[in-house]
């Protein structure tokens, strides 16, 4: 029997219960974000890398989370196994969530479940130990279509790149 979500619970109700099953996963998702920080097989540049979280909108139970290794010269290679400026990596292979009827509630289930798999993947994230990894990397949902809409820093080095930048003449690319 397919495991659902309770319809028409609150949206804190919604994010209790979607919380709840995420963590089932986090062994998983953390164990496969360690592995990521431990590469240094790169065989172009990497700048930076952002974990794309992509919305539940028909409540299928799927969770997604993807890598995307950003930096000059992207390209694409479905077979190259090396870490590359264009590569992405599925994170979130194979974990599931109940399913939910998005109509059945009073809010919109796309942007919970996107927030809510975003504060999952960041916790996951800072207990793999990603605070640490050299390069910028942030989170956002999926092409900002769903959740907050808001790019958030993952590690120091990306909450100086985010930073707004200060003083300067216009166009001088000055800043403080």
């Amino acid at each position: 029997m397919v495991a659902h979500f309770q319809d028409g619970l609150s949206l804190d109700g919604f994010l209790e219960a979607y919380a709840a099953a995420l963590e089932e996963h986090r062994p998983l998702l953390v164990r496969r974000l360690r592995d990521l920080l431990l590469r240094n097989d790169f065989s172009s540049p990497v700048t930076d890398i952002e974990l794309g979280v992509f919305p539940d909108e028909t409540g299928d139970g799927h969770v997604s989370v993807w890598c995307y290794l950003q930096g000059p010269n992207r390209r694409v290679s479905r077979s190259e196994p090396t870490l590359f400026a264009g590569k992405s990596i599925q994170l979130t292979d194979g974990m599931r969530v109940p399913l939910h009827e998005p109509d059945a509630y009073g809010f919109s289930t796309a942007d919970a479940s996107t927030n809510a798999v975003m504060q999952w993947a960041e916790s996951c994230w800072r207990e793999a130990g990603g605070e640490r990894y050299r390069l910028p990397a942030v989170i956002t949902g999926h092409e900002s279509c769903c959740g907050s809409g808001e790019m958030r820093p993952l590690n120091p080095a990306a909450a100086v790149r985010l930073a707004p930048r200060r003083g300067g003449r216009k166009g001088s690319g000055a800043s403080i």
